[in-house]
C-alpha cells in the first residue's frame, strides 16, 4: 500500500544509516587522533564551514553506497486469499508485494559494501585508537622509569647512611675495626610509587 517508491527507498535506508554512522565513528576516532597528537603543540579546533562539509560529504557518501539497493526490489502483483467467517465464503483481494527476485545481485552488492566500505572503515577506526593507545603509553612509559631511578636513589642514599651509622657504631663498640662492613639490606618498594 505504500508503492513503488517507497519499495525501493525503504530497504535503503537502513544501509544509509549503518554507513553514516560508521563512517561518523571513523570521523570522531580522527579527532580524538588529532586532539591526542597535538595536544601539547596546539588543539584542533576545525571551523563551522568545515563541520558542514564533513557532514555533507559523509551523507553524500552514504547515499552513494546505498543508492544500488533501491535498484534490487519492485512491486509484484498477488492475489490475497481468505476466508470471511461472517458471510461464509472465500474473499480475493488484489495487492501488491515489495519482493527481491536478483538474489545473486544483492548477495554480491553484500559482500562488496563488507570488503569495500566497512572494513576498510573498521581498520581505520581501529588503526587511530591504536596509535591513540600507543600514545598513551609512551607518554607514561617515562613516569614510571622516572619514578624507579628515584627510588633507586633513595634506597642507595638509605642505605649508605645506615652503613656509615653501622660502622660508627661497631668501630666504638668493637676493638679492631674492620675497614669492608657492609651490613645486610633489604630493599623493600614503597607501593606508592609503583
Amino acid at each position: 500500500s505504500l508503492g513503488s517508491f517507497m519499495c525501493s527507498f525503504i530497504p535503503s535506508i537502513p544501509i544509509f544509516g549503518v554507513v553514516c554512522s560508521s563512517t561518523v565513528l571513523v570521523g570522531i576516532a580522527l579527532d580524538r587522533y588529532r586532539n591526542v597528537v597535538q595536544a601539547l603543540s596546539k588543539r584542533w579546533n576545525p571551523e563551522l564551514w568545515t563541520c558542514i562539509l564533513s557532514a555533507i560529504s559523509i551523507w553524500c557518501f552514504s547515499i552513494g553506497v546505498a543508492y544500488p539497493m533501491t535498484t534490487f526490489f519492485e512491486t509484484q502483483p498477488v492475489v490475497i486469499i481468505h476466508y470471511d467467517y461472517e458471510e461464509q465464503k472465500i474473499k480475493y483481494e488484489d495487492a501488491e508485494l515489495c519482493i527481491s527476485f536478483k538474489k545473486t545481485k544483492l548477495k554480491t552488492y553484500y559482500i562488496c559494501l563488507m570488503c569495500l566500505v566497512f572494513l576498510p572503515l573498521f581498520c581505520i577506526f581501529l588503526w587511530f585508537y591504536y596509535k591513540i593507545a600507543q600514545l598513551i603509553w609512551r607518554h607514561r612509559k617515562p613516569l614510571s622509569q622516572m619514578f624507579q631511578k628515584k627510588y633507586e636513589h633513595s634506597v642507595t642514599v638509605e642505605t649508605s647512611t645506615s652503613q656509615i651509622r653501622h660502622s660508627a657504631e661497631y668501630s666504638k663498640t668493637s676493638s679492631h675495626s674492620e675497614p669492608n662492613v657492609k651490613p645486610l639490606v633489604k630493599t623493600k618498594k614503597n607501593t606508592q610509587i609503583q
